[in-house]
């Protein structure tokens, strides 16, 4: 179907708002309502037809208006038959005064019977479609519309309506989409309270379901924006009572099951507990397996592979590696053109680009590479996603080699310009930008490229940034801030840097890989500018057991604990002439972090058993595991 219910929509709605009649009487309306006409039609489709031939006909003179209304009144009548409060009641009103060829149409629109909720789910209805097209174009405007649409629906509504639910949840979902592209706190407020009104107002499983799948997305959507654990806590709750929701073998299984792996994952991130990161690759592969041959499928593929690229990163396995790049792989393969095409390509480029890193196979950057261009072919100006799709072939030009940087470059500039009009895929944009010109400054020097990106690195933070970016963006922009220093000779460079990797470094719900070298950064500087150094070095060598943390091999402690090599004694040095017993403990403490963890494995339990043999046995089993 080539005619779109949003444009048709838009030509009512320019009557209905602004008394503009030009594009509703124009005869393209007319054109593309007969080729809805043409083919099977939804109720969607038969309420639009109806709703622009009603409009038409009321503003055409008696003389022209003879086909709008026989359209107008088919549609209605067939709406009538089973969503009668689709119809309009003051056409009913209208229809008084006519007679002629449409004696049955004109008894079964006369027999409704009035209807409080009718204005109220007519509205529902149009909201519903310009959401539609909304989702999948990057037009505002529509979202804005749909939103209100969706709102006066579901403040008109009865309570007890059957629909009721369904009309919170759709505004919930405007309201999201909202949120989510453009970050304004009043709309994430907005979709929470619509999210929560579908769960009181849910009559059945299905309503149960759609409400509680809202809640969870909207609490996602604060924590990435956020990163308070608490909303993601309560995105995970919301899921979990959603799965209980749905019977097995529903269709929507697969993408929920989907969902709640991205949720573990991202708790797993926040905590480090290894049980959520495997709970994140079970539902992936759950909802992978059960989403087949759904629209689901391809999400729950790339979610599971996230979760599987995640599990390397913390394990160095390859087999996790080599899974994820199969199911990103398989993803492209039955999605080629999906508006997720940026997100998707993402997903398989990355990967390549981490196991080229890995084992210098040049195939896979190669692979990568070629994997973007075509996305980038297959995208088009104007498309949702063109400046992440731009983006994206940046970033794979960046990492096969320094002769392709400045290419990279250009392509990540054109990705700003396409991102002008999307605040969220300006963010990314302008960080990727910052990034690259710092590593060309690293090369060759030039002022115009350390100050472009402390520039855009700057811009960045104040473009309202996702946590997890921002604690990138601050990591790089200090950085900036230290290669500027030797340039301008200004001391607020240093200071400034040492700001931002404090920040870092105090950040709980940030890597702690990254936190660690956040503090060690903030600590050198602190130290070569006379400056106390003591609170850095201590958070530093405290982070180290966090690294290293009991659910990895022990192979994997030892990887991980290469990135504080030295530390102990940095810290040790930076605190003896202050505090001598402080410096021995940090050295111990930061030379010691496996032995620590095995003695803690070997505390005598011998007053425990004396007072609750089972404990003991609980705990001595518990430290043998652990051992």
């Amino acid at each position: 179907m080539s005619v779109s219910l949003a444009v048709l929509w838009d030509r009512y709605l320019a009557y209905a708002d602004r008394q503009d009649a030009e594009p509703v009487l124009d005869a393209q309306t007319r054109r593309d309502v007969k080729e809805l006409l043409d083919a099977p039609m939804s109720v969607a489709e038969i309420f639009t037809v109806a709703s622009v031939c009603w409009l038409r006909l009321q503003l055409l003179p008696p003389d022209r208006r003879q086909w709008d209304v026989t359209v107008a009144l088919s549609a209605f009548a067939s709406l009538a038959e089973n969503d009668g409060d689709l119809v309009p009641r003051e056409l009913v009103a209208w229809l008084n005064e006519m007679d002629g060829p449409h004696a049955v149409e004109l008894d079964r629109l006369r027999a409704l019977p009035p209807s409080a909720d009718a204005t109220p789910l007519q509205h529902a209805m149009i909201g519903e479609i310009l959401l539609h097209d909304a989702v999948h174009d990057a037009d505002q405007a529509a979202l804005v519309r749909s939103a209100k649409h969706l709102t006066d629906a579901a403040m008109g509504v009865s309570p007890g309506h059957p629909a009721a639910s369904a009309v919170h949840a759709n505004a919930a979902l405007a309201y999201a989409t909202l949120y989510e592209r453009y970050g304004a706190a009043g709309d994430g407020d907005a979709a929470l309270g619509a999210a929560r009104l579908a769960v009181e107002a849910a009559v059945t499983g299905e309503d149960q379901f759609i409400g509680r799948l809202r809640l969870g997305l909207v609490q996602q959507l604060r924590y990435d924006r956020t990163g308070h654990p608490a909303d993601l806590a309560e995105a995970v709750e919301a899921n979990l009572l959603a799965l209980r929701a749905v019977p097995e073998g529903h269709p929507a299984r697969g993408g929920l099951l989907s969902n709640l792996s991205v949720m573990t994952r991202l708790w797993f991130e926040l905590d480090g507990q290894r049980d959520r990161l495997d709970q994140a690759i079970s539902f992936g592969r759950a909802g992978a397996r059960e989403a087949v041959g759904t629209a689901d499928e391809p999400g729950a593929l790339s979610n599971c592979g996230l979760a599987l690229r995640l599990a390397f990163n913390v394990t160095q396995a390859d087999e996790y590696l080599e899974e994820a790049i199969d199911r990103f792989r398989r993803v492209l393969e039955i999605a080629p053109l999906s508006t997720n095409l940026a997100g998707w390509t993402s997903n398989l480029c990355t990967s390549l680009i981490v196991r080229f890193q890995r084992h210098n196979e040049q195939a896979d950057i190669e692979e990568a590479v070629s994997t973007a261009r075509r996305a980038l072919e297959a995208s088009r100006p104007g498309h949702l996603h063109h400046a992440a799709i731009l983006a994206n072939l940046a970033g794979a030009l960046a990492s096969a080699g320094e002769d392709a940087l400045d290419e990279a470059i250009t392509i990540s500039r054109k990705a700003i310009e396409a991102a002008a009009d999307d605040s969220g895929h300006l963010v990314h944009t302008t960080s990727q930008l910052g990034t690259l010109v710092l590593r060309r400054f690293e090369r060759c020097g030039h002022r115009a490229d350390i100050e472009e990106a402390v520039a855009a690195l700057s811009a960045t933070l104040h473009q309202g940034v996702p946590h997890d970016l921002r604690v990138q963006v601050m990591d790089r922009l200090a950085q900036a801030h230290i290669h500027r220093f030797p340039v301008t000779g200004d001391p607020a460079e240093l200071s400034t840097a040492a700001e931002l990797w404090s920040g870092v470094a105090e950040d709980l719900a940030a890597p702690t890989r990254q936190r660690l070298a956040a503090a060690r950064g903030w600590a050198n500087i602190a130290y070569l500018a006379g400056q106390p150094t003591a609170v850095a070095y201590t958070l530093a060598v405290d982070l180290l057991p966090r690294l290293a943390w009991r659910g990895l091999t022990r192979e994997q402690r030892e990887y991980q604990l290469e990135a504080g090599a030295g530390l102990a004694g940095e810290a040790a040095a930076a605190l003896l002439p202050g505090d001598p017993g402080e410096a021995l403990r940090r050295a111990e403490a930061g030379r010691a972090v496996l032995w620590s963890q095995t003695l803690e494995t070997r505390t005598d339990l011998a007053a425990l058993r004396a007072r609750s043999p089972e404990v003991a046995d609980r705990v001595a089993a518990l430290m043998a595991a652990l051992g």
